[in-house]
């Protein structure tokens, strides 16, 4: 096809850590996986970084070992 823009796919270094600095906060352990759908962030990161507005999300984890847990 013509005019088809072929995106380049980022290969998966696997468990990736990382430290990050938003504004004046360092966050210094941080996990980066591409093939996650969602982001879990602990209660101390968001006090971290002000986040306070939350709410409750009725969500089932399904771990990797294909274990559950309920946030």
């Amino acid at each position: 096809m013509t005019g088809c823009v072929q995106l380049e796919k980022y290969i998966d270094p696997r468990n990736l850590v990382v430290s990050v600095q938003i504004g004046d906060i360092l966050v210094p352990i941080l996990l980066i996986h591409l093939g996650a759908t969602i982001n879990v962030m602990t209660r101390q990161t968001m006090d971290q970084v002000g986040l306070v507005h939350i709410r409750l999300t009725p969500v089932v984890l399904e771990l990797a070992d294909r274990s559950k847990m309920k946030p």
